[in-house]
């Protein structure tokens, strides 16, 4: 699947699959080089906690956060396309509807668990 099809499998169920489960940032750097490559998976449960989904983004920069006052924190994502700005290695601009987190990116992944 693209990073175009995942953001738009994401789009289709983004407000089914809205209770943060997980969030995770790792930052992996290659053996054949010196740029670490930031990624961050966010991992989303239904309310009713019958089903998961994974989001995995690659290639993270500019990586904000800001706590949520509630104690179960809904994680609704926008996710646009800056590829048109021809920014080097990036491609989409994510924001959450509390702008509890924001980040640029390269790629983006989606699966369900």
């Amino acid at each position: 699947m693209t990073s175009s099809e995942s953001v738009d499998a994401y789009r289709a169920v983004r407000l089914e699959y809205n209770v943060l489960e997980r969030l995770e940032v790792r930052q992996l750097l290659p053996p054949d080089s010196r740029i670490a490559d930031m990624r961050l998976d966010i991992v989303l449960q239904r309310r009713d906690r019958s089903e998961l989904i994974v989001l995995e983004f690659s290639g993270v920069r500019n990586l904000r956060f800001a706590q949520s006052e509630t104690s179960v924190h809904e994680m609704v994502l926008e996710i646009t396309s800056i590829a048109e700005r021809q920014w080097e290695n990036l491609n989409y601009a994510v924001t959450d509807q509390d702008d509890g987190v924001s980040f640029l990116c390269d790629r983006v992944t989606f699966r369900r668990q």
